[in-house]
């Protein structure tokens, strides 16, 4: 009997996929284990100071400036130094200080006159107010100077 071509292609697929290779073999698995280092324990010293370079900046910095256009006559600290509140930092020019105070005092007596004026009926409240306003700067900057 004679196989037609047509039959052939599928009896060779069968027949290879019932082939056995194996051929009775086994493979070993085979652990592999970590390799590991052994060492002696010794005492050593370890440097326990270390030098490094680096910048420190203030958290906060402030200008410190006049609050008056004045002459300063001593500055009683340095850049750089560490300042508290309250802390003399200059000493202002005494002529300063004699202006500023014959000013106040000026402008003390007009007030009261302006006081005294409006309480008789012949001034304005106005003018009282404006007074009082100029009085309270002129304190402020004659204090700030002392």
């Amino acid at each position: 009997m004679k196989m037609k071509p047509y039959y052939i292609m599928p009896l060779a697929m069968i027949m290879t996929a019932c082939g056995n290779d194996d051929k009775g073999t086994v493979t070993e698995v085979k652990d592999e284990l970590p390799q590991v280092e052994i060492s002696t324990v010794a005492v050593e010293s370890v440097p326990q100071i270390k030098e490094y370079t680096a910048n420190v900046e203030a958290e906060n910095i402030n200008n410190i400036s006049p609050s008056a256009p004045n002459r300063i006559k001593s500055i009683a600290v340095e850049v750089g130094d560490p300042v508290r509140r309250g802390q003399t930092l200059v000493v202002m020019d005494g002529a300063n200080i004699t202006q500023s105070k014959i000013n106040l005092d000026q402008i003390e007596r007009e007030y009261n006159r302006a006081v005294q004026l409006l309480e008789i009926g012949a001034g304005t409240q106005q003018a009282v107010d404006q007074l009082k306003a100029q009085l309270d700067a002129a304190r402020s900057q004659y204090d700030n100077l002392l």
